[in-house]
This record gives C-alpha cells, sequence and structure tokens, in this order.
C-alpha cells in the first residue's frame, strides 16, 4: 500500500510539473537538441519552466522511493494514470482541449492499468539485483533506437505528419531508459536502506547512465512540445516509456511474469492497450494546433528589415 501511495504522489507530482513547464515553453524562443547550448541557456533562464522542472524532478525522486517497496507492473500503472490528469490540466490551463481520439486514448490508458494491475500475483518478487552487463547494453541499444527515431522525427518535421507521435515515443523510449536506472538505484536503497546507500549509488553504474538519459530525453521532450500539441505528445511519452520500462525492466531485474495463464493474458492485453494509444492520437494537422512559437531573433529582423 505504501509504494502504490507513494506512485500516486509521483504521478501527480511530475504531472503538476510538466504542467507549468509547458505554460512556460509556450513564451520562449524555438528550442531543439541541434542547438544544445542554447536551449540550455533559454530554458534555464526561464523562471516559469525551472519551477516546473524542479516540481517534476521531485516526481522522479517520490518514483525511486516507490519502486523501492513495489513492483514495476504493479507501479508503472499508476503513473500512466497521471495522463488523464495531464489532459485535464492542459485543457484548463493552456486551451489544449483534447479530441476524441484522446479521450479515446485515455481510456485505452484505464483499461490498460486495469488489466495490468488485475494481472499482478500476490507472490510477486520486487526485483533488486541487475547483472551490469545486461543494464549497459540494454540501455545502449535502447538509447540508440530513440535517437534514431528523434532523427526520423526531425525529418518528419518537412512532411508535417506524426511528428508529436514519433518525437513523443523516442523521448519516451528514453525516459524509459531513465527509469530503468531509478529502478537500480531503488533496489539500491531497498537492501543498504538510507545510511549506507549513497556509497552504493557511487559506485554503481545507474546514477551517471540517469543524467545521460535524462538529458537527452529533457532535450527531445521539450523540442516536441514546443513543436506539437502537448496532448498529444506527453501521453505517447509516458505511453512508451511506460510500457518499455515493465517489459525491459521486468527482463533485467528478473520480475517474472505470471505463471497463471490467466494473469498472463491480462498482463499481455495491457500492453496491447497501452501500444494502441500511438494509434489512437492523431497524427495530421497536429503543428498547425499549437500556438506558434515565438522566434525573438527572427521578430527583430523583421522590424529592423
Amino acid at each position: 500500500m505504501v509504494g502504490l501511495l507513494l506512485a500516486l504522489a509521483a504521478a501527480l507530482t511530475y504531472a503538476v510539473g510538466l504542467t507549468i513547464e509547458q505554460r512556460a515553453l509556450r513564451g520562449l524562443p524555438r528550442i531543439g537538441l541541434r542547438r544544445f547550448g542554447r536551449m540550455v541557456r533559454v530554458l534555464a533562464t526561464s523562471p516559469g519552466w525551472v519551477a516546473g522542472f524542479v516540481i517534476a524532478l521531485g516526481g522522479l525522486g517520490l518514483q525511486i522511493i516507490a519502486l523501492a517497496y513495489t513492483q514495476l507492473s504493479v507501479a508503472q500503472p499508476v503513473f500512466f494514470t497521471a495522463q488523464a490528469l495531464l489532459l485535464m490540466l492542459f485543457g484548463r490551463f493552456l486551451g489544449d482541449t483534447p479530441t476524441r481520439g484522446q479521450w479515446a486514448a485515455v481510456a485505452c490508458m484505464v483499461a490498460s492499468l486495469a488489466a495490468i494491475s488485475a494481472s499482478v500475483g500476490p507472490d510477486g518478487d520486487v526485483g533488486q539485483r541487475a547483472a551490469t552487463p545486461v543494464v549497459l547494453i540494454v540501455t545502449l541499444g535502447s538509447a540508440l533506437v530513440g535517437l534514431a527515431a528523434a532523427a526520423a522525427a526531425h525529418l518528419a518535421t518537412r512532411f508535417s505528419a506524426g511528428v508529436g507521435v514519433i518525437y513523443g515515443a523516442a523521448a519516451g523510449l528514453l525516459y524509459g531508459v531513465a527509469g530503468m536506472q531509478a529502478k537500480g538505484m531503488s533496489g539500491l536503497l531497498a537492501r543498504y536502506h538510507l545510511r549506507g546507500v549513497v556509497p552504493a549509488v557511487l559506485a554503481s553504474p545507474y546514477p551517471y547512465l540517469l543524467v545521460l538519459t535524462c538529458v537527452l530525453a529533457l532535450g527531445l521532450f521539450q523540442t516536441a512540445m514546443q513543436r506539437s500539441r502537448a496532448s498529444v505528445v506527453a501521453p505517447v511519452s509516458n505511453c512508451v516509456g511506460n510500457v518499455y520500462l515493465v517489459l525491459a525492466g521486468s527482463f533485467v531485474f528478473a520480475e517474472r511474469l505470471p505463471a497463471e495463464p490467466w494473469r498472463l493474458g491480462l498482463r499481455l492485453l495491457g500492453f496491447a492497450l497501452a501500444i494502441a494509444v500511438l494509434f489512437l492520437m492523431p497524427r495530421g494537422e497536429e503543428n498547425a494546433a499549437a500556438e506558434p512559437v515565438r522566434d525573438t531573433a527572427g521578430a527583430r529582423r523583421s522590424r529592423t528589415g
């Protein structure tokens, strides 16, 4: 019960922080990973964005603690429910009203959550250990796939079709990889407790991989939030990230799938419903729905020209 409550608190905290970030992004110049240094300066000098980032970071901290007490297949669906809240917050504060397809996607998320949660048996062990070579191989391979998807999203902007879905999926994959490092740190917390966890964490690859993948994911996600509808990018990103983390994390940390056929069927159904979210999101006209991003340099040129 403690783990579930922490997971819910993490989801709500992250949702609020993300909404504040998005409000700040709409008034900032255009950003992108190709000009990483400029992107960092733009974001770091925005008080609103920094405030949202700090709140969302608090959600990540709560997630690490929650994963020390709860299986991935239990905790991640709870994080997943934040998407409904995100859509409501975006609609209320950002004027980004969800479409029927997006509400159908939310229904799939809820059904996915119910199926995955029901598939968890009473004998599920919380994974706390993973072989370092396996972590490195899975992390590197997944990160390369995410960066390749980001490159595809950059090319897709020329055709304005599915940009938000592709960007969101790429960012979500990298966030899922980062979540796997958080899972590793949570295992160390469960084994060493507060008194001895710091040396154990610093001696492991998890914090360094977490920072690297979080920076890449953050850059992709902020770029996607500017170039597409937030109510498309955020659910797709979190859908991909959560499904990836449950699948890859359960394998890496040896959290076994259910042995009973009906529980296994529910688990697979939950994953299938989560993937269906990608096909329910609108893929056309999404850039037109987003507010134009302010380009201060271009505006100055037009005034002086």
